[in-house]
């Protein structure tokens, strides 16, 4: 057994080497050194293994909200031993941040070793010396006696919570949606990001494990997918990982996972490897397991056994003269879009976008016979985009699924592009030359397969009294209209009951429309707050599980081939 063992975000670590590191100021008046010590880090040594790179990457990772209450910290402990494996003495502090981490290599035989410095704020390690005013907690240790330590050490079995992640480098290869750290009110700190905290919860299969409240994830991936890769999280509660105390990774139906079990001493930060062998038709939750067959963890697989086809029509909107210049401006972007929208976006969902057509015989509307009235100076209106879906619905037909408009103009009010969520079969998009990302597409596509953006907007799809009693009103005006029809009336009034009954039916359906619009997008999240597609301002990359659920039933029941 080593001689020392560091304690240390779920790590178990053998130390090659460790120290104090303590400066001594000095009176600059008297030309001595003072008293007391300052500060106090701790330096370590210790050869590098896989799982160390949770040490790294905790040191660089920022959580902002997190941030905005100081550096990460973390408590920890180290134990000695003496050559019988027994514990002589235990440091233990708190509050502690990595503040130097370099991973060396030695040519002559010494293998690769880890060099580390953290700075605790509050430091226990048994004697009195850190200040004149400050007094350990317990007395000075001295020698225990091996048995009673062994003894006290066996009394407690470890408990521990496992939780899958997401690995840095995602890039939204598949669909992963957990409920994140800053999503709810913080007891006594942060307030959370989301307005409907209560009904989100139940999005993630609520649950307990040691006394714990846990959410569950959902991972969304195809049959036979490669590259499905996670991480595990593991929080120690109780106790310390033995070398017989694992983590099972139990295979359920056609969800299995490499490896199928690993040490909880080892596990914090562990990639694994997910394989769904054939389609699923239902949700597959699975539970992970200690070496006792208790619950430390869960996720949740979702159905993948049907997936929709979404044809994606491009369409050139311009004057003759800018159309090679229009061209030349989405290039880039058309080049590389079936891929992203098919293996980093609307792959989470399920549904399988793919161009009918690309730049070079894209079908052209001319803007050559636009005047004043189709723009607002240099932009194009509201009047102008209606004038490009009248010209394509007269000169051009697509079949299904939904139309980008590549717009030679920027929009007015420079957004990068825009469409509609009523009605709810609305299967245009329009792109402008301001679209700087490649995400933008994905951003307004997601709204024409129903997805409102995921923050707080002007309410425009909330189920408000003045819409239902709007509705009732209109209802009761449909059936007055119906009614007259029973009568015998003239040509020309029926004209008029069934012009009233069209618009009538119109807006009665606009509103429903509207009220399903807000139920199926029910969460709202802090501005820039996430890293959503239909979020503003942020590195996209991820859909949220109700989202999923909301595009695939629209793709089927509006676009699909």
């Amino acid at each position: 057994m080593a001689n020392s063992t560091l304690h240390f975000l779920g790590l178990n670590i053998d130390l090659f080497y460790i120290d104090t590191v303590y400066k001594k100021d000095y009176d600059r008046y008297k030309g001595i050194p003072v008293f007391y010590n300052q500060g106090g880090l701790l330096y370590f040594e210790f050869p590098y293994g896989e799982a160390h790179s949770r040490l790294l990457e905790r040191m660089l990772t920022i959580n902002y909200e997190l941030y905005k209450r100081g550096y990460p910290l973390d408590d920890g402990k180290v134990m000695f031993y003496d050559a019988n494996g027994d514990i002589l003495k235990k440091w233990q502090f708190k509050d502690a941040a990595i503040v130097y981490y370099k991973v060396t290599f030695d040519s002559n035989g010494g293998g690769m070793m880890v060099k580390m410095v953290i700075s605790p704020a509050i430091q226990d390690y048994g004697c009195k010396i850190h200040r004149w005013w400050h007094v350990t907690p317990i007395e000075e240790e001295t020698y225990q006696s091996p048995i009673v330590e062994q003894k006290q050490e066996e009394k407690t079995n470890l408990k521990f919570i496992a939780r899958f992640e997401r690995l840095g480098t995602y890039n939204g290869e598949f669909g992963f949606d957990w409920m994140r750290d800053n999503y709810l009110d913080k007891e006594g700190g942060a307030k959370g990001i989301c307005n409907n905290q209560e009904k989100l919860k139940k999005e993630y299969f609520p649950t307990s494990i040691h006394e714990k409240e846990y959410f569950v994830p959902s991972l969304s991936m195809f049959p036979n997918q490669e590259g499905v890769i996670l991480k595990l999280s593991i929080k120690e509660k109780e106790g310390t990982a033995k070398n017989d105390d694992i983590i099972k990774l139990p295979a359920k139906n056609s969800i299995r996972f490499e490896p199928k079990q690993v040490k909880v001493s080892e596990a914090d930060g562990k990639q694994i490897k997910v394989i769904c062998d054939s389609p699923l038709s239902s949700d597959v939750m699975i539970n992970l397991l200690d070496k006792n067959d208790k619950k430390v963890g869960a996720i949740n697989v979702v159905k993948n056994d049907e997936i929709i086809n979404l044809s994606i029509n491009l369409v050139l909107a311009s004057e003759s003269r800018h159309i090679d210049k229009l061209k030349g401006l989405f290039n880039d972007r058309i080049n590389n879009l079936e891929d992203f929208l098919q293996n980093r976006s609307f792959n989470q969902a399920f549904i399988k976008p793919y161009l009918t057509n690309n730049l070079d015989n894209a079908p052209i509307i001319s803007l050559d016979d636009f005047g004043e009235d189709d723009y607002n100076g240099t932009n194009l209106s509201k009047k102008g985009k209606s004038r490009i879906i009248e010209k394509f619905e007269k000169e051009i037909i697509f079949k299904s699924g939904i139309s980008i408009f590549l717009i030679a103009k920027n929009h007015e009010r420079n957004q990068a592009g825009d469409s509609k969520l009523i009605p709810l079969d609305w299967s245009y998009v329009f792109m402008y030359v301001n679209a700087g990302k490649i995400s933008d597409f994905t951003h307004e596509i997601g709204h024409a397969l129903g997805l409102t953006h995921t923050f707080i907007e002007d309410g425009h799809y909330d189920k408000t009294e003045e819409k239902i009693n709007k509705v009732k009103t209109y209802k009761r005006q449909l059936k007055e209209q119906e009614e007259y029809l029973i009568k015998n009336l003239s040509e020309k009034g029926r004209k008029i009951v069934n012009n009233n009954i069209r618009i009538l039916t119109k807006n009665i359906q606009t509103l429903e429309d509207t009220y399903s619009i807000g139920d199926k997008n029910p969460y709202k999240f802090t501005q820039s707050g996430t890293d959503n597609f239909m979020d503003y301002y942020n590195d996209a990359k991820s859909f949220y599980r109700w989202q999923w659920d909301v595009m695939f039933k629209e793709a089927k029941k509006y676009y699909s081939n």
